[in-house]
């Protein structure tokens, strides 16, 4: 059985609002984590719940809710715990650069990297739906990915 190709079309401006989240939450991560060796594992998970839903707070004044996107979070939380929190190295500057380049069209992806943008893609896209009407696909700035 062979798998059908499919083409997906990304919206640049979401994916640029979804970096802006990204970037966000990893300034208030990057803020007040804090490790003093006091902190185990379900301190961490709670701790990046809170970023999430502070970050999702301030979303919400600009009319789009991703605080009610577990599977968001859980995701995120996976790549963060995993990237930085495992080396307590929650430093602003690599996770934003990590996220912006795997969130990027710009970069050169292998094929997992392109798997991993529009699973992303595809779950904040979970949130914007709601405020977003899909005719309004044809009127923005879009790429299109073979995925």
């Amino acid at each position: 059985m062979t798998k059908t190709k499919e083409n997906i079309t990304l919206i640049v401006d979401r994916l640029e609002t979804y970096g802006d989240f990204i970037d966000l939450l990893s300034h208030y991560i990057s803020r007040y984590y804090i490790d003093d060796g006091s902190f185990n594992k379900n301190d961490v998970r709670n701790f990046h719940k809170w970023c999430f839903q502070k970050t999702s707070d301030d979303f919400k004044l600009e009319g789009i809710d991703f605080s009610e996107n577990e599977t968001l979070e859980k995701r995120i939380f996976k790549y963060n715990e995993f990237n930085f929190f495992e080396f307590n190295d929650c430093d602003l500057k690599k996770m934003i650069g990590f996220w912006n380049d795997m969130l990027s069209v710009d970069k050169i992806k292998n094929r997992e990297s392109i798997r991993t943008l529009i699973d992303f893609y595809k779950l904040f896209d979970r949130s914007v739906e709601k405020k977003y009407k899909k005719s309004e696909i044809n009127e923005k700035k879009t790429c299109m990915i073979k995925e």
